[in-house]
C-alpha cells in the first residue's frame, strides 16, 4: 500500500481537510488503532446509505411517505440496524 500511495498524511491532518474521493485515492493515512472502530463504522454507514437507500426508497416510497414522522424514524432505525448487523455478519 505504501508503495502505491503518492502521498502520506497523519490522521488528524487528513480528517481536518475533509478530502474528496478524488483527493484520497492515492493517499495513505496513518490511522491510529483507537480510531479504527469509529472510522470503520462511519465508512460502512456511508457506503450503505449511498448504495442501499436508493433501492429502499424506490421500492417503498409510497408506503414510507404515508407514515408519521415517528413511525418513519422507527422504520428507518429498524432498517438501518438490520442492514448494519447483516453487513457485519457477512464480513466475518
Amino acid at each position: 500500500m505504501l508503495k502505491e500511495s503518492q502521498k502520506r498524511r497523519g490522521y488528524e491532518c487528513f480528517v481536518a481537510i475533509e478530502p474528496s474521493d478524488e483527493e484520497i485515492k492515492d493517499v495513505q493515512v496513518d490511522l491510529p488503532i483507537d480510531k479504527m472502530p469509529d472510522v470503520t463504522v462511519s465508512h460502512l454507514t456511508e457506503a450503505m446509505v449511498e448504495e442501499l437507500f436508493p433501492d429502499v426508497w424506490s421500492e417503498r416510497r409510497e408506503e414510507l411517505q404515508e407514515k408519521s414522522k415517528k413511525d418513519l424514524a422507527a422504520e428507518m432505525f429498524r432498517t438501518g440496524t438490520y442492514l448494519g448487523v447483516k453487513s457485519f455478519l457477512e464480513s466475518i
